[in-house]
């Protein structure tokens, strides 16, 4: 697929178009020749990592932009940085959660907190590699109506220092049909939400000033309820796997809140009668966020017990076939582990 390119001023031309009233004499919706962007950074002790994300964003063509800085309660001197390098910058903000809150939280008060009519939720470790992201995605977005447009973007290893370089495996317009049915098996999410810029009066429509399981899936499905998305093929961005990547908020509650979240979108898409989302869109989900959690987090018994349990409440007929995947990840585990024993021996 040829590249597309976007010419601002003729961008500017097309928008012009929209302030022309109907012939009811109602005003359509004012499309903004120089809407504000707002970037919601959470951080939690990555105060190195947080200087470049920062910086990856000042350094973009597209000025009219906010930064928030949410501070997870960081101790590793965040709040003094931030008050050395750029207090007077009105265009940053700084807040802190004297409690630590988790992403999810934090990303909401930035969320309520901003003023912009496009918004971007940037990890503190990730950064951006291309200066023209900004301008290009709000081309795509003036040039049509999306409910975010989103971008590619390098997978890099902290650790190790390999990259995965890997795009996504849509380009252009996708309709929302098919991204929901086939979310993260037919149709890739993006990496991160920093590589998306997403449309505010579209976020409005489904609650998302009241969603508090804000992680990346859950923000991505949202906003899937409201329209299509478009995929830009360029490189835009670094998302760093680390350490103190937010990914960590790995919990218990942080798995029965991102349950919950897939439970409102799946009821949500039924009643807009959005076709393929229905019980087995719901078993198959809950499936991979039970998967990924058993996987990653590797909770105790009791955990185990109160995941079942939401299970049996929600989709009683497939409890059984959970715990089986559950047990199943388990003996995987349990022979990796012996296996690596036994080459040290």
């Amino acid at each position: 697929m040829e590249k597309q390119t976007f010419d601002w001023t003729e961008i500017k031309k097309q928008a012009e178009k929209h302030l022309q009233p109907s012939t009811d004499g109602c005003w359509k919706e004012r499309v903004k020749l120089n809407p504000m962007i707002s970037v919601i950074i959470p951080t939690y002790n990555q105060k190195a990592m947080l200087a470049e994300a920062v910086e990856s964003v000042l350094m973009q063509t597209y000025k009219n932009v906010e930064i928030l800085i949410i501070d997870d309660g960081s101790t590793d001197g965040t709040k003094d940085w931030f008050r050395e390098t750029y207090y007077g910058n009105d265009k940053i903000q700084y807040a802190r959660n004297e409690v630590k809150c988790h992403t999810g939280i934090s990303r909401n008060r930035g969320f309520n907190q901003s003023k912009g009519d496009y918004l971007v939720f940037l990890d503190a470790d990730d950064f951006y590699t291309d200066p023209g992201f900004f301008q290009k995605a709000i081309g795509v977005h003036q040039a049509d109506d999306y409910a975010f447009v989103s971008a590619n973007a390098d997978q890099r290893n902290e650790e190790n220092g390999t990259v995965k370089h890997q795009p996504l495996n849509r380009t252009g317009r996708v309709s929302r049909e098919q991204f929901l049915r086939g979310f993260q098996q037919e149709v890739k999410k993006p990496l991160s939400t920093f590589t998306t810029l997403f449309k505010r009066t579209h976020l409005n429509r489904i609650g998302f000033e009241t969603m508090r399981m804000m992680n990346d899936g859950p923000i991505y499905m949202r906003a899937l309820l409201t329209g299509d998305p478009y995929f830009m093929e360029d490189f835009i961005g670094v998302c760093r796997k680390s350490k103190t990547d937010s990914s960590s908020d790995l919990d218990l509650d942080f798995l029965l809140k991102n349950l919950d979240e897939k439970v409102w979108v799946c009821k949500e898409a039924m009643e807009k009668e959005i076709p393929g989302i229905d019980y087995d869109w719901m078993v198959n989900e809950t499936r991979a966020t039970v998967n990924y959690y058993a996987s990653n987090a590797k909770p105790n018994r009791d955990n185990r017990e109160l995941m079942f349990q939401w299970v049996r409440d929600n989709l009683p007929k497939v409890e059984t076939h959970m715990r089986l995947l559950v047990l199943k990840i388990q003996l995987k585990a349990i022979l990796k582990n012996f296996l690596k024993k036994k080459q040290r021996a």
